[in-house]
């Protein structure tokens, strides 16, 4: 049955109209996507005259601190809280508890709009739009802020252009669609600037990063005749940008998956997933329990290297097998 976007979005513009004060929120650890549709979003509240406080876990990376609205995003470990909302927005969320520490700024029943492309059975919220044929949130804004007939000016168009580059991997993925490049044209002549975008994000890179590839690349091995592809950076130092460190490994000849093992925040191991040729990462990290999209996912573990690894090969191989 064909899902009526538009009539969700309507009942997301009414549920806005009759309500104030909203926190806005994405998953920890963000990636372009998540930060770009939360910076959308909270101006899309400020065009309807909302309240609103926008926050993510880990803050905004600092590759995507050149968008408008960025130091406005609260990072709660930085902060004491000393209040609860409501309202939510959620957004680019596949499973809630993705929220992490943000879960503190809540209420005990609140008020959820939840907007996500990815599938999942995980739905929450009292509006939940789940659109997976879409490349991004940042294209989902795009439909809501044509329907709302808010007025796309340059700063929004930078914003949205920036979460739907990076999450079709710099239109690249299986999810770079003729409906993407017609957006991202849209987006151009309101004003977003694709040389200076890609310049900021992709070719801006601190020293520390570079000295941490020199280390990643090192470490990397080949597994099951060079079809997967794995690096590690243990040091206790964190990188900004790591998650760019992986298109090293799925960028090799022959490579099916990449997987690219850190040490989290929390003392984790952070594990992110990379695949070529329509083979499904998303599965093994739901495996794990994680997430994703078909050609990048990732997860966490707690637990001993050297089982992570074994496990984590051992289900990769088993996947493989059935292809």
């Amino acid at each position: 049955m064909k899902i009526d976007f538009d009539a969700e979005w309507r009942a997301v513009i009414d549920f806005i109209k009759a309500n104030d004060d909203f926190l806005v929120t994405s998953h920890f650890s963000p990636d372009g996507d998540a930060v770009c549709s939360v910076l959308a979003m909270g101006e899309i509240l400020e065009r309807f005259d909302k309240k609103r406080t926008l926050a993510i876990e880990g803050g905004v990376p600092l590759k995507y601190g050149f968008l408008p609205g960025s130091p406005t995003v609260i990072n709660p470990e930085n902060i004491e809280i000393s209040r609860r909302y409501s309202n939510l927005v959620v957004l680019d969320v596949g499973s809630f508890k993705r929220i992490g520490r943000i879960k503190d700024m809540i209420s005990d029943n609140p008020r959820i709009i939840n907007i996500d492309h990815h599938a999942s059975e995980n739905h929450f919220g009292e509006i939940s739009i789940i659109d997976s044929a879409a490349s991004s949130v940042c294209e989902m804004l795009y439909r809501f802020i044509e329907i709302t007939d808010i007025e796309l000016t340059p700063q929004l168009a930078a914003v949205l252009y920036t979460g739907i580059m990076t999450d079709t991997g710099r239109f690249r993925f299986n999810n770079t669609t003729p409906k993407v490049f017609g957006i991202c044209a849209e987006l151009v002549k309101a004003g977003a600037v694709p040389e200076k975008i890609s310049h900021e994000v992709y070719y801006n890179l601190p020293k520390d990063y570079m000295e941490a590839l020199a280390k990643t690349l090192s470490s990397l091995t080949f597994h099951r005749e060079g079809v997967v592809a794995v690096m590690e950076y243990l040091d206790s130092k964190e990188i900004e940008d790591s998650e760019g460190i992986i298109n090293y490994a799925i960028s090799i000849r022959d490579v099916r998956v990449a997987v690219f093992i850190r040490i989290s925040e929390d003392g984790r191991l952070k594990v992110s997933l990379r695949s070529q040729n329509s083979f499904d990462v998303k599965q093994i990290a739901e495996s794990f329990g994680g997430g994703g999209h078909q050609q990048a996912a990732g997860f966490r573990y707690r637990g001993k290297l050297d089982d992570l690894k074994n496990a984590l090969l051992k289900t990769i191989d088993e996947h493989l097998s059935e292809k």
